[in-house]
């Protein structure tokens, strides 16, 4: 694991600024995993970082997916493809 992978994993998650950042997406995205079809919902869903940056733009909320914990493992697993416009990810 990187120093990067360290702080972003271990250190920067587990922070209130983090939930904080998790809620907004949540509210945007009305708690509904924002996968097309997907029909889970709760305020424990995953914010998934479109393209990650080491301590710039961490605020940019068009940055952000709200995702179910299984297509956020899909979508690490490069098996889905975010599309840039309406917020849709697709296999």
């Amino acid at each position: 694991m990187t120093l990067r992978q360290f702080f972003y994993r271990r250190i920067y998650l587990h922070t209130p600024y983090w939930r904080w950042i998790r809620s907004l997406v949540g509210r945007r995205a009305h708690w509904k995993c924002e996968v097309r079809g997907c029909g889970f919902h709760g305020h424990n869903l995953n914010a998934h970082h479109i393209k990650y940056h080491l301590f710039l733009e961490w605020l940019n909320l068009s940055n952000l997916v709200y995702l179910c914990p299984w297509h956020h493992a899909e979508v690490h697993k490069g098996w889905m493809q975010y599309l840039t416009k309406g917020r849709i990810l697709r296999p």
